[in-house]
Parts: structure tokens; C-alpha cells; sequence
């Protein structure tokens, strides 16, 4: 997924390319059971499975097992709207001290050409509103502790086009009571706490309303749900604050006290955001509500219809540009499947593709703008496309609406081999 050498995997979930060396990918398929009346903890049977293919990598890399340090990078792929990136924190994270103490193990060492592998996650690809596939690209950066050198494959929901998205579906997203209460809650903290200049695009009027309609619907989707009182700013944030804890172990979560962690860094995320929103018990309570409580699972389940307006998409857009801008910050490079990406994806055509929107390219200032990006065939076989292939349709694509398109092409395939895990 999102390696433009040719794959063949094995039953080990090992993929081998033509360089030598492996990229170990997993596949998560939507794991709700119909069957079960019981919901004992949110997530339950994917993080089990998740955990469980980690484990097994990790005993792996810890063997005396030759060619180990072929193994070049870590991909997840999943069916998003069911898997969030909250699932795949812990396993992410035992991961990444696994690849520190590999560093350390062949590093060091004099002449070795070792360098430790590193991490992909397939992410914005498929959602049920632009909002929830930011909210998603953003959580996975947190979550995940994605870093300069690691890449997210596809990431749509950046460079789609808002206006046409909506107008498309008519203005209307039909969605569940818990994505959309989580949406709002993000989108109400970006714009009052993390976006700058908002009123450089968008005036204070637009804004005041924008605020107005999602407190209305986070007061009323936090009663029907929790039954929460989130009509402030103080619980907005209270809330938003346990959505931060997501990426813990549930199991922190199930004593008395709420909260043991003890100093068991794999069990929970550390970073300072995170940290403070541990040390507020009542964002505690909300996040081992959400994860345990069997009603309130059940209730933020069902679908609700909700109706997009001209302040809505505007907001849309300009979160847009911020997590476009986050990730350049972050050293993060994106890996585009054009083929993939327009029968999935929302672009009309592929002059369209949202790639073409956010790749780095130079600006007539001699600056960068944008995120190295690089092109992919995603899964030959399901396509039926080749790399010679993506790089023709990018290269139609791009003569349609920019000059230099060789070069430009040139920018893009250097940007894949500098992109690539050794």
C-alpha cells in the first residue's frame, strides 16, 4: 500500500519488493459484530487484533531471526470510518521504542548502514464529512507520534474540493450522533484556540455564527448522547480535553480512581496537551464513558442528519490550510495513489486529485509551500495500473493547469526517492 514497488505478501503480512526489503503491512477490516447485544468497551475487538499483530512483530524483531533489519517501514491500513486512529496508539507507540532500541542495537555500530524503520498510516481517505477525515489526520500525528520521515498514505480530505463536496450531497451529511458531536467539538476548539488570523479570511460575523451553530448542536448531541451539560466554553473544552485520552489504554480507565498509568509510557500518550488534560478527573470520567458505558455507545451510534451552510464550509476550508500546514511543519510527507485516489475519492477528475492541490513545490519567492509528496500505484492488482501509469495521468493532469509539468513531475519523483524508508 502506497509503495510503488511490486509486492508480493505472504501469509506473515510481510510484503517484499524488488529492493530486498520488507514493509510490514496489516489490514484491518470493519470488526463490528451484529451479533453482539453486549457492548463491553468501545473498540474492543480491533484493538485486541491490532495488539495482537503488533506483538507478534515485536517478537520478531527481538528474535535471532536473520534479515530482521530489512524490515524498512510499518504501514496500517483499515476501513477508517470504523477504525479511528485512536486504536492503533499503544501498538504505535511500543512500536516506536522498538525501533529506538534497534538503533541502538545496530546503529552504533562501526561502519553499519542500518537505520531503524519507520512508519506509514493510511489516513483522510474515507469519511463521512471533510471535518471527520481532518479530525482523523490530525489524531493520527497525536496519536501515533508521527514524525519527520514518516508518511501518510492518501490523506484526501486536504485537498478536496469543500464546495463541490457539499454541494454534491446537497448540503446535507447524514452521520452518527457521536462523529458529529466529536467534529463539532474539534472544529469549535481549532477556530477559537489554534486558528491565527481567522478574520483574514473570514469575517467576525462568520465566525460568531459559525460558533453559535456548533455549541447549539455540541449542547444538544452532548445531552442525547452522555447527557453531558456542554452548553460553556469550560465543558466544551472538558470534553475535548478527554478526547485527547483516546489514544490510552482503556485499561487505565477501570479502576476506582479512573486513572493509574504508573510510568508505563507504552500505556499512555506523552505529550503535554495530553499530559494536562490527564490531570482533569471530569475529561477523565467523559473519556471512560465513552470507551465503557454500553448505553451511551449504542446512542452515539445512531444516524443524524445535519445541514452544511456558506459559514460552515468556509471553516471547512480554512482547516483545511492549518492541517495542511501542520503536517509541512512536522516533516510529514504524504504518499498520493492517483488511480486509487480518484475511484475512492471525491475529485471529479484527475486534474482534480487533492495531491496536486497540497504537494511542495517552489514559489516565486524561492520559498517551499505545501508537502512533499510522492506517487504511488497504492494496489496494482485491484487497479490494474502501474507506476509508468500514475506518473501519465499525474503528467495529463498537471498539463492541464500548470506549466513546467516535466518539471514539476521531475520535483515529484525526486520527492519519492527521498520519501523512501532506506
Amino acid at each position: 500500500m502506497g509503495d510503488y514497488n511490486s509486492q508480493i505478501e505472504n501469509n506473515d503480512n510481510l510484503n517484499y519488493n524488488v529492493r530486498g526489503q520488507f514493509h510490514y503491512i496489516i489490514h484491518f477490516r470493519k470488526t463490528l459484530n451484529k451479533k453482539e447485544k453486549i457492548i463491553t468497551q468501545r473498540y474492543k475487538k480491533i484493538r485486541h487484533q491490532v495488539q495482537k499483530e503488533c506483538d507478534k512483530l515485536i517478537n520478531y524483531l527481538r528474535s535471532p531471526q536473520k534479515h530482521k533489519e530489512r524490515i524498512v517501514g510499518i504501514d496500517a491500513a483499515s476501513a477508517e470510518i470504523y477504525n479511528r486512529p485512536e486504536i492503533f496508539g499503544v501498538s504505535y507507540r511500543k512500536l516506536r521504542k522498538m525501533q529506538r532500541l534497534l538503533y541502538h542495537e545496530y546503529g552504533h555500530l562501526t561502519n553499519s548502514s542500518y537505520n531503524p524503520f519507520k512508519f506509514t498510516f493510511h489516513v483522510g481517505e474515507d469519511f463521512m464529512d471533510i471535518a471527520d477525515g481532518l479530525r482523523a489526520i490530525d489524531e493520527s500525528i497525536l496519536f501515533l507520534q508521527l514524525q519527520k520521515g514518516d508518511r501518510i498514505s492518501h490523506a484526501l480530505a486536504l485537498g478536496v474540493d469543500a464546495e463541490e463536496y457539499y454541494r454534491r450531497r446537497n448540503n446535507i451529511l447524514v452521520m452518527r450522533k457521536q462523529d458529529l458531536l466529536d467534529n463539532f467539538v474539534w472544529i469549535y476548539i481549532h477556530i477559537n484556540n489554534k486558528i491565527c488570523c481567522c478574520t483574514k479570511v473570514i469575517n467576525r460575523n462568520a465566525i460568531k455564527a459559525i460558533n453559535e451553530l456548533l455549541k447549539v448542536n455540541i449542547k444538544k448531541y452532548g445531552e442525547e448522547i452522555f447527557n453531558y451539560d456542554l452548553s460553556d466554553e469550560k465543558q466544551i473544552f472538558t470534553y475535548y480535553q478527554s478526547m485527547l485520552l483516546r489514544s490510552d489504554d482503556p485499561g487505565l480507565y477501570t479502576n476506582e480512581n479512573i486513572l493509574n498509568a504508573g510510568n508505563d509510557p507504552e500505556k499512555h500518550l506523552n505529550h503535554p496537551e495530553v499530559n494536562n488534560a490527564r490531570t482533569n478527573p471530569e475529561a477523565c470520567q467523559y473519556y471512560k464513558d465513552y470507551i465503557y458505558e454500553t448505553d451511551m455507545i449504542k446512542k452515539g451510534y445512531e444516524p443524524e442528519e445535519f445541514k452544511v451552510n456558506g459559514n460552515y464550509i468556509k471553516i471547512i476550508k480554512l482547516l483545511q490550510t492549518q492541517i495542511t500546514d501542520q503536517i509541512q511543519n512536522t516533516g510529514i510527507s504524504i504518499e498520493a495513489n492517483p488511480t486509487s485516489n480518484f475511484k475512492i475519492g471525491y475529485s471529479k477528475d484527475y486534474s482534480d486529485l487533492p495531491c496536486l492541490k497540497t504537494y511542495k513545490r517552489k514559489t516565486s519567492y524561492g520559498t517551499t509551500s505545501g508537502i512533499p509528496t510522492s506517487i504511488n500505484t497504492d494496489d496494482q492488482g485491484i487497479f490494474n495500473t502501474s507506476i509508468e501509469n500514475e506518473y501519465r495521468l499525474v503528467a495529463t493532469a498537471l498539463s492541464i493547469k500548470k506549466k513546467n509539468t516535466y518539471k514539476l513531475l521531475e520535483e515529484m519523483r525526486q520527492e519519492g526517492f527521498d520519501q523512501k524508508f532506506r
